[in-house]
């Protein structure tokens, strides 16, 4: 029987330099988007789910790279935004 992939999730993973700078880049761009939020959105019961959406989010694409070895590219993410939103 194989193992299930899920478990993956689970167990401490040392992951090599090239993945850690991909899942930092993930993290700078859902952080960037979650401080806007906070910014723009009202504090109440619809910012906080908006936040723990986000952060799911986050979560997925995180372990999405974890998963695929033909991950993006380092470069591919981008972390600016314009101000004037």
């Amino acid at each position: 029987m194989s193992e299930d992939r899920m478990l993956k999730l689970f167990r401490f993973q040392d992951v090599g330099p090239e993945v850690k700078t991909k899942v930092q880049l993930v993290r700078d761009v859902y952080e960037a988007m979650a401080v806007r939020i906070v910014d723009m959105i009202p504090a109440g019961p619809e910012r906080t789910v908006a936040l723990r959406h986000l952060l799911d989010s986050k979560d997925c694409a995180v372990r999405g790279l974890l998963f695929d070895e033909a991950a993006p590219k380092v470069g591919t993410f981008t972390t600016t935004h314009s101000s004037g939103a």
